[in-house]
């Protein structure tokens, strides 16, 4: 999918902030003490409320232990009123990270530029929020109503909004986990934005697409997962940006591959690659590096 940084960026305070604070405002954190949804009918039910409750399409497909939920929507974007002044001081060439047996490699190429203050260009309309977020609420519902076994045996969730006028869409891949913590208060919704891998771009199989069917529809299994949060993760640090342009930017990188394998608990991955492109540097860490204060 070619991506596009100006709409990951300004549409990932929206769609990961307000769209779901209204779902789990509205929808609250209860499970349902009789399981009113299985596997077997998660494929029908979401585009049944959605359709039934929100007049909105939707497609619905579970592959292997992956729910994937298909959203089209028409002008998502729109010039801000007022735009976000926000500050870039890094540019990222290179941010690529792969997992493979019990090795992660990450590279990446990522420099210090002159401060310079940008506008936000873009926002995502209200209605198309507001259709989000029901999206959200009905995913949350029938997972939370179906039977604590089923309901645990789907791992990824990927919610994809199409905007199929224009041909953009946004692709939001997260973790079955997180999404029960933070219903639960268990991590910040603040923690939660950086678990959520999100990617958008101009996709032209989105144009008048309702069904979905230009996508592939697969299992997402955690090497990959992980792979596309380490990813996530380091444009969040240093997009956003969230340090200074003085910061080590090797210790930074190496903080984040740590971070998120203790997150999810990674013990099997034993060897760590994190090579520096533009000093040529590589850092290598074993298993003792990474759980030796957690043992």
């Amino acid at each position: 999918m070619m991506r596009s940084k100006r709409f990951s960026r300004n549409s990932a305070k929206l769609v990961l902030c307000n769209c779901f604070l209204l779902a789990l405002a509205v929808s609250g954190c209860s499970s349902s003490p009789t399981p009113t949804f299985t596997k077997a009918t998660v494929e029908e039910a979401v585009p049944r409320l959605l359709k039934n409750e929100y007049k909105q399409d939707a497609t619905a497909k579970l592959v292997g232990a992956t729910l994937w939920v298909y959203v089209p929507v028409e002008d998502m974007f729109e010039r801000p009123k007022a735009p976000e002044k926000y500050s870039t001081k890094f540019l990222i060439e290179k941010n690529a990270s792969v997992v493979e047996a019990h090795t992660l490699q990450s590279q990446f190429q990522i420099k210090a530029i002159p401060e310079k203050e940008k506008e936000q260009e873009w926002v995502i309309r209200r209605q198309v929020s507001e259709q989000i977020g029901n999206a959200w609420k009905v995913i949350r519902r029938v997972i939370f109503s179906m039977h604590p076994a089923e309901r645990d045996a789907i791992k990824f969730l990927m919610l994809v909004i199409a905007d199929i006028k224009n041909g953009i869409e946004i692709k939001e891949m997260f973790y079955y986990l997180d999404l029960k913590k933070v219903s639960y208060s268990m991590i910040s919704i603040q923690e939660y934005q950086h678990r959520i891998v999100q990617d958008s771009g101009v996709v032209l199989g989105a144009l008048k697409d309702r069904k979905g069917k230009h996508l592939r529809y697969r299992e997402i299994l955690m090497p990959e997962f992980i792979s596309r949060q380490i990813e996530y993760r380091i444009n969040l640090k240093f997009q956003k940006p969230e340090v200074e342009q003085n910061a080590d930017i090797d210790k930074e990188v190496r903080k984040i591959v740590v971070e998120t394998l203790r997150i999810y608990g990674i013990r099997d991955i034993t060897d760590v690659q994190i090579e520096n492109l533009i000093s040529n540097e590589r850092m290598v860490l074993t298993a003792q590096d990474i759980w030796g204060s957690m043992r």
